[in-house]
């Protein structure tokens, strides 16, 4: 929703370069190479160039706009690491027929329908493992044979439309399957070790004072005697679909605990969602509101496509149509109305600058980057003056 930048201090990026890139990263990864090119020479081979020091520092320095454009790269290139951490990026480069899962069962008919599907589905699953050696769509394709009934495949096509949605999880037993070093792959972009060691330091190169998801909540950095408190650092894509961007500087939001612990949690931005290191939504309103007679309006969210993922998955309407919200606007309105009548027209309050920074806390050096819900505030002010507020 808030865009904004990081602002990293001088020397920043050479010492987490040398210091964490170079000795933990880069180390732990010719560590398991090396582990490979004595235990597995063919995997050792197939992975040596996602292993590599020149990959793994792109991974890291990758550009926030070319972070889609490197998730596609790698899993294209490995594919079978998708099929374990994202099998969605895989599986729904395929045609399957998910509209049939609206049948109603209880009609010999419909039933007939699945039965007859299931050849078809069969077909797609092993074009799966032929283009990709998938061996999730393996795990299907033996279990589909052992099916005979119009409900258990039904059942089973449930979950392959699950996985095509990123709501499915791979059993243990499934993953057990994959390559061993696969669960390496944590432990050398290790993200625990650096949220310990540079978090505070990359959460305040950003200079938000605001939640950039949701610009309802504070988000700072407290130091104190004996601790020092900080907001949640987001992973844009969530490090458990995309591990090898864990420790990806341009993968790092700092958030509060509900937009990341409650609303995100790992649901895949992979599609369609507004990263607030690329755009934000402060060049539009964002906020549309219908009055009511008690001046209480019904407080509505809208925008550009990509914003209205974001909407819905941080559920920023809930969050806004609170009775806190309402009064708030309330307060606004009144206002301007007590004023407008004392000065004799609009034109008369909206042009006392010193009016309104000191009646609704806009002065110049407040923003959403640094302003809870000052993004309401400017679209409100917009909405009951008629003027542009927007910045």
């Amino acid at each position: 929703m808030i865009k904004f930048k990081y602002y990293y201090p001088h020397g920043f990026i050479e010492r987490f370069k040398n210091d964490f890139i170079i000795v933990k990263v880069i180390s732990k990864a010719n560590e398991v190479y090396e582990e490979l090119v004595i235990n597995a020479p063919l995997e050792a081979l197939s992975y040596k160039g996602f292993l590599s020091k020149n990959s793994i520092l792109g991974f890291i320095f990758c550009k926030g706009k070319d972070l889609k454009k490197k998730i596609d790269e790698v899993y294209g290139n490995y594919p079978l690491i998708a099929d374990r951490f994202c099998p969605a990026w895989v599986f729904n480069k395929y045609n399957f027929r998910f509209d049939l899962l609206n049948l109603d069962l209880s009609i010999d008919d419909n039933k007939a329908i699945i039965l007859g599907y299931k050849p078809e589905l069969r077909t797609e699953l092993q074009k799966i493992i032929d283009d990709n050696g998938s061996i999730l769509a393996t795990e299907l394709v033996l279990k589909l044979d052992d099916l005979h009934t119009a409900k258990s495949i039904s059942k089973l096509f449930s979950r392959i439309r699950y996985i095509c949605l990123g709501r499915s999880r791979l059993t243990n037993r499934i993953e057990d399957k994959y390559p061993l070093w696969f669960k390496e792959i944590s432990k050398i972009f290790n993200y625990d070790k650096l949220r310990a060691e540079y978090g505070v330091e990359i959460i305040s190169s950003t200079n938000l004072a605001a939640c950039p998801y949701c610009n309802a909540r504070k988000i700072e950095v407290v130091k104190g005697l004996f601790a020092v408190g900080t907001p949640d650092l987001d992973h844009f894509y969530p490090k458990s679909r995309y591990p090898f961007l864990a420790t990806t500087l341009s993968n790092f939001i700092p958030s509060c605990w509900y937009c990341n612990q409650k609303f995100k949690r790992e649901k895949d931005t992979y599609q369609g969602y507004l990263h607030p290191l690329l755009k934000g939504t402060e060049k539009y309103n964002v906020f549309k509101f219908t009055p009511t007679l008690d001046s209480q309006p019904k407080i509505l969210l809208h925008g550009c496509n990509q914003f209205k993922q974001n909407i819905s998955m941080f559920e920023l309407e809930k969050v806004y149509e609170s009775d806190s919200y309402k009064q708030k606007y309330k307060r606004i309105n009144d206002l301007i109305d007590y004023h407008k009548e004392l000065r004799g027209n609009m034109n008369a309050v909206t042009d006392d600058k010193f009016f309104f920074e000191l009646t609704f806390d806009m002065g110049d050096n407040l923003s959403t980057q640094n302003t809870i819900d000052h993004k309401f505030k400017l679209d409100v002010l917009s909405h009951l003056t008629h003027n542009n507020y927007r910045r």
